[in-house]
């Protein structure tokens, strides 16, 4: 029989009771639910806190609630979530963290997060196209490299003497790319 790890994600980031009836929102709901899924077979518990009104809350000590109730009920790996809500700050979202979990998800954001995107289609766009420009650019570049190298090459085995040349030839190709790595700092700092 093959190993499988089975991660229960009991909450969501925003979802809410009145979405949900079913949805466990206090430490002991939630608790009582990874116990459930423990008896189940799964390894793994993923969790989204709640504070005492039900909101999503990324507070240090209401992921300390849930986690000792749940090891107090079963060896569940747990899984803190540091994605948060929209609203939730970077360090928010990472105060679960020092709680030194086995486990935790790593959220750098997402295009869909909420009501309002993150990402507009012209950021998306930008950032497309500057990766296109790179990428294009870096191929050019290494194909001129590899020009200038190999007629190097052939002409130091043809008894010139175009070390030097060579190798000073050879980083010029390079330089685009380097502007163009540059560019694309530009237009990515221009976004953010």
């Amino acid at each position: 029989m093959n190993n499988l790890i089975i991660t229960a994600a009991l909450t969501g980031a925003e979802v809410m009771k009145e979405q949900q009836p079913a949805l466990p929102v206090s430490p002991e709901e939630i608790a009582s639910e990874a116990y459930e899924c423990f008896l189940s077979g799964a390894s793994i518990v993923h969790i989204h806190a709640r504070d005492s009104s039900g909101k999503p809350t990324q507070n240090r000590e209401v992921y300390r609630d849930i986690m000792e109730r749940i090891k107090s009920k079963c060896d569940l790996i747990f899984q803190p979530s540091t994605g948060g809500a929209v609203w939730h700050k970077a360090e928010e979202r990472a105060e679960p963290l020092e709680l030194d979990p086995e486990m935790a998800t790593l959220s750098t954001g997402t295009c869909n997060f909420g009501s309002d995107p993150e990402m507009t289609w012209a950021a998306a766009a930008a950032i497309f196209g500057a990766g296109l420009a790179m990428g294009f650019v870096g191929l050019f570049s290494g194909i001129r490299q590899g020009q200038v190298c190999a007629n190097g090459i052939a002409a130091i085995g043809s008894g010139h003497k175009v070390f030097g040349n060579t190798l000073i030839l050879a980083v010029f190709p390079e330089l685009y790319a380097i502007v163009a790595l540059a560019a694309v700092f530009l237009i990515g700092g221009s976004i953010a």
